[in-house]
């Protein structure tokens, strides 16, 4: 029997910026990780260069059109809201 190669799940990043709250951190960790754990790699950062309210994401080892990465952004927006 021939061993098959696993392929590696992508990895989605969550960039929290500097200002918010320490204690939800582990809060969108948590959710992320129940709502996109079966599909993606994720990790949740702060980032301290970042300014202001706004949450960025990322994904590596995926490779998605612009309408399916707008759709993930989507459905991560309401998971965290």
């Amino acid at each position: 029997m021939k061993a098959q190669k696993a392929i590696a799940k992508p990895i989605f990043i969550v960039r929290l910026p500097a200002a918010f709250p320490i204690e939800r951190v582990q809060h969108v960790q948590n959710i992320m990780v129940q709502h996109l754990g079966s599909e993606y790699n994720v990790l949740v950062i702060v980032d301290d260069k970042r300014k202001g309210h706004e949450i960025k994401f990322e994904c590596h080892n995926a490779n998605y059109s612009n309408i399916e990465w707008e759709a993930l952004e989507k459905r991560v927006n309401s998971i965290i809201k």
